[in-house]
């Protein structure tokens, strides 16, 4: 009997989640996505070969950062 009835009181919780008592409008929805914009990443020059690099990364192009270098690049022979 016990079983049965923390069944149906565990049906019943379920039952009584809260929902939103009306629908939010267009205007109220997009006032809150104002904040969720895309940032163009910051990009740098090389100080080794001039090239246009993301800020904190290693060039691609030499493989140096600040100025040190840190990744051998093969040559094409």
């Amino acid at each position: 009997m016990l079983g049965r009835i923390k069944k149906n009181y565990e049906q019943l919780k379920l039952e009584e989640m809260p929902n939103p008592k009306r629908k939010h409008s267009k205007t109220r929805r997009d006032k809150r996505r104002t904040h969720y914009k895309a940032t163009a990443p910051t990009v740098v020059t090389c100080s080794n070969c001039g090239s246009s690099v993301q800020y904190h990364r290693v060039c691609p192009e030499c493989g140096f950062y600040r100025g040190k270098l840190v990744i051998e690049k093969k040559t094409a022979e």
